[in-house]
């Protein structure tokens, strides 16, 4: 009854009728996503079986629904910067960064917008681009120094590390290469089962914020399965559910 009550609330809303047909290639919405509604209703029968086959009510449900319950858009990302057959790269990806995020102890900010969630500019995830970056020698080197960690320690919980890593602070289009680093890495390593979930952070090398970091030796603050949040903090952000 209730999953009838929103199927004819979502038809009303939208004034559309459940005979409608998906369209059969995927489809750049408004809000940038790659939807392919005939992917989503072949992979997820459940929705299909309730809500019928037309992409814009599909759409709706994985907007108000599916990407927080983890289902997928669409059969591979179209993200810029992706390589080409990448494994690592699929649509959602990014929740695992925000999940990292939050397990810290850190927030941020959701306005909810009129049928879809528009981020605010302090989104963790804001800015980022998910992409293979094994290759990248910041990538390697953060990554080789996480797995000795890890291996050293009897704990693997709650790690908190200065790494050893260091490096100087070139230039804001350096740093921006850095970051995407720090985030793509986080997220293989959750989803290759190495960690839970992370988060890495810059600052400098001296221990203390710098005003201007031209010049600077840097270090990155690496936090792995470092669970501090408590769980209303994740009840206040519905779009990472399943990815911790």
């Amino acid at each position: 009854m209730k999953k009838r009550m929103i199927v004819a609330l979502m038809l009303g809303v939208l004034g559309l009728s459940p005979g409608l047909t998906v369209l059969a290639s995927p489809q750049t919405m408004p809000d940038g996503t790659v939807f392919d509604a005939e992917y989503y209703a072949q992979t997820n029968l459940d929705v299909a079986a309730v809500y019928g086959t037309d992409e814009s009510i599909l759409y709706q449900h994985y907007l108000n629904f599916g990407k927080a319950e983890g289902r997928r858009a669409c059969a591979q990302s179209q993200n810029a910067g992706a390589a080409e057959g990448s494994v690592l790269i699929e649509p959602g990806d990014e929740n695992y960064w925000r999940a990292g995020y939050l397990s810290v102890g850190f927030n941020y900010k959701l306005n909810p917008g009129e049928n879809e969630w528009n981020w605010s500019s302090d989104e963790p995830a804001y800015g980022y681009t998910r992409q293979d970056m094994r290759n990248d020698p910041y990538y390697q080197a953060m990554r080789q120094e996480i797995l000795n960690t890890l291996a050293s320690v009897e704990d693997k919980n709650r790690i908190r590390k200065y790494s050893d890593y260091t490096y100087i602070y070139e230039s804001e289009e350096a740093e921006h290469q850095r970051r995407q680093a720090r985030f793509n890495l986080a997220i293989d390593l959750v989803k290759e089962g190495i960690v839970e979930h992370c988060y890495f952070m810059m600052n400098p090398a001296k221990g203390h914020w710098v005003g201007d970091f031209q010049g600077n030796e840097v270090v990155t603050i690496y936090y792995l399965n470092y669970d501090s949040a408590g769980t209303d903090i994740y009840v206040q952000h519905p779009e990472v559910t399943g990815y911790y």
